[in-house]
């Protein structure tokens, strides 16, 4: 996995240049950890689960994370373009405020009706 540059980001830059950045041996844990989920089967909710440093996260946010080389806080969102949540190509992924992430879903179940 290579480090992505901004060119291939989705979603609002700003958000990054916030983050902390990942320290490089968790960077290179994490990038382990990515690889071994590779055939993992989704949740209940559709989303790859990982564990890292004893914690559960969906394995779309450490693509991010490793690509990027940031720590998302909690209120950053990963949206997955396509509707696959299992589909944690970094093409496939933008990175939202939580409030823009809801909008964005709110307004798809409005034009839904």
């Amino acid at each position: 996995m290579k480090n992505a540059d901004f060119r291939e980001f989705n979603g609002d830059k700003s958000i990054l240049l916030q983050c902390k950045f990942m320290d490089g041996e968790d960077r290179k844990e994490l990038k382990k950890v990515i690889s071994k989920s590779r055939n993992k089967n989704p949740n209940s909710k559709g989303y790859i689960p990982i564990s890292f440093k004893g914690k559960y996260m969906a394995r779309n946010r450490a693509v991010i994370m490793v690509n990027f080389n940031c720590i998302l806080p909690r209120e950053i969102h990963i949206h997955h373009i396509n509707g696959k949540k299992s589909d944690d190509r970094l093409k496939n992924l933008a990175v939202l405020r939580d409030y823009d992430h809801l909008s964005l879903h709110s307004a798809g179940k409005r034009s839904k009706k």
